[in-house]
């Protein structure tokens, strides 16, 4: 082989170590970068999957629990008072259909105890509240409640949340034979109490 071949020989042996230098640098880069991105996309993942932690009661609101006295489960027709033994009642007689139950959710206007006693005798919650002055806040915090609280096992939510101008705490919630007592809206509480006592009525129904 000539000289002149030989440098070119080298030359082109050069030139092909360059290219596979450049080509291992390359390789190299993408690979980091794909490190990198998996690494943030696992990051979001994880966090999207971890569970929140849950909502803690209110430090400022007192609340008692308690159980009330079973007064029974009678119809009465629709539109005639009952004198509950305890107010606000949590059983005893209640309208019929179709007054009663009433639609689940938030209601505007107020509903009288007889109809929706007879959502607490289908497992269902209810949620009260008396504000003496305007109180939009937690208005709008019940009614965002009601539509947040979990299906019960029937597929659909199972809480009534009204005013009564009769209650003397903020806000009552009450099961059939139970009440709590809130002396303002806490969220934290009120699930709970929703998701521990939905579906315990005496009538296993929707």
């Amino acid at each position: 082989m000539s000289k002149k071949e030989t440098r070119i020989a080298r030359q082109a042996a050069l030139r092909a170590k360059e290219e596979r230098d450049r080509r291992l640098r390359l390789a190299a880069i993408g690979g980091a970068a794909l490190i990198v991105v998996g690494g943030i996309v696992w990051f979001i993942v994880a966090q999207n999957r971890a569970p929140s932690a849950a909502p803690q009661p209110a430090a400022n609101v007192s609340a008692t629990e308690m159980k009330v006295p079973d007064e029974g489960r009678g119809h009465v027709d629709s539109g005639v008072a009952v004198n509950y033994q305890h107010y606000p009642p949590s059983s005893g007689a209640h309208w019929g259909s179709p007054a009663a139950p009433v639609e689940w959710g938030f209601h505007a206007e107020a509903v009288p105890p007889e109809a929706w006693v007879h959502n607490l005798e289908h497992g269902g919650i209810v949620v009260l509240y008396h504000c003496p002055a305007d109180c939009p806040d937690t208005v709008a915090a019940l009614r965002q409640l009601a539509g947040e609280v979990p299906a019960s096992k029937y597929g659909s939510a199972k809480i009534v949340v009204t005013s009564d101008g009769k209650i003397t705490s903020k806000v009552i919630a009450l099961a059939w034979d139970r009440e709590l007592d809130l002396s303002d809206f806490d969220r934290a509480r009120l699930m709970e109490f929703y998701k521990r006592w939905v579906d315990q009525g005496p009538e296993d129904v929707p």
